[in-house]
């Protein structure tokens, strides 16, 4: 009997440990853009007016500037702001659910207690879960230690968790992957030379960098080819209908809704304007197109950022204003 009840007990503890409970948190997005015809059919939007709150599951350790957590229990970020985009949109409520890891995450979705997620890519896909169409780029970047040796072997290095690892290392033969509890630890052992590179997205390095007030670190766009889905929502495949939404609403969005989310949380930390194009709303499109000739007023005596030659001309100093104005301007002196 005793053995009876040890056996009960061990699989109600089991169940317990193996369902681990979400907490709840509050959607804290920032951007507001009006759809005016998203394309949804009768069934869909029938399918939004049956289910009015829609659960999202996220898990620690949090992602900045993806998923931040500010004050008690608000879940903000770009990862909130395309949601809040979606679901005001909609009609929507949010319930947003923190799990304690990416499996409790997972495991939530496959038991029907969350019903998507955010910054999936390939790994989920082939976790048998189906993606939208991405809503933020996956650029990889490389950031270093501006005080090593560029000749220094890469012998230690971190790997965001949205990357394949074996991909990863195939790329620094002889390398080990040195794990860390967030993206924002790993970036400040690479400013103590605790390892030598930490591989990222180049929104998250950047995001980081700039908040940590690390300058010692570089930030430089992959050398090759390395192929990296963007970010997109997940969901099993009962809930096909539910991302086929998602994908109308995401391609509906204005221009210039994704274009001010990511310079909200761009870290302020370009990689370069040759590498990285700046990205413009339609507004401010249709501001350049209207205004291709532009006069700049430029004061004496304020070299080296603009000087005047031996004939009255502004000089082009490498970087200098003369210098910063994009190609479709005609810049007037």
């Amino acid at each position: 009997m005793r053995a009876v009840t040890f056996i009960l007990l061990f699989c109600i503890a089991f169940t317990v440990c193996a369902t681990q409970p979400g907490e709840s948190l509050r959607l804290l997005a920032r951007s507001h853009e009006k759809v005016i015809e998203p394309g949804l059919s009768g069934s869909e939007w029938r399918w939004v007016r049956e289910h009015r709150k829609i659960r999202l599951a996220v898990w620690e350790p949090m992602m900045p500037p993806y998923d931040i957590t500010t004050g008690l229990n608000d879940y903000g970020g770009i990862n909130a702001d395309f949601t809040g985009l979606v679901a005001e949109n909609l009609g929507l409520e949010i319930e947003v659910v923190r799990y304690p890891t990416y499996d409790d995450a997972l495991s939530a979705l496959r038991a029907g207690k969350a019903d998507f997620m955010p910054q999936a890519g390939d790994s989920q896909q082939k976790q048998g879960l189906m993606l939208s169409v991405p809503y933020s780029d996956n650029i990889p970047v490389e950031v270093v230690n501006t005080d090593a040796s560029p000749d220094e072997p890469v012998k230690r290095i971190a790997v965001s968790p949205v990357y394949s690892r074996s991909d990863v290392l195939a790329r620094y033969p002889g390398a080990d992957i040195v794990n860390f509890s967030s993206t924002r630890h790993a970036l400040e052992a690479l400013a103590f030379r605790e390892i030598d590179l930490f591989f990222s997205d180049a929104i998250t390095a950047r995001y980081l960098a700039s908040q940590s007030n690390l300058s010692n670190l570089s930030i430089r766009p992959v050398a090759d080819t390395f192929e990296a889905s963007g970010f997109s929502f997940a969901a099993m495949p009962k809930m096909a209908v539910w991302i086929a939404i998602l994908n109308k609403m995401l391609t509906a969005l204005p221009e210039n809704a994704g274009v001010e989310i990511h310079r909200r949380w761009s870290g302020g930390i370009p990689l370069s304007l040759s590498e990285e194009p700046p990205r413009y709303t339609s507004l401010e499109h249709k501001w350049i197109k209207e205004h291709s000739r532009i006069r700049v007023a430029v004061a004496q005596d304020n070299a080296p950022i603009a000087f005047f030659n031996e004939r009255g001309q502004v000089a082009r100093h490498p970087g200098g204003s003369a210098d910063r104005a994009p190609p479709a301007y005609r810049v007037h002196l």
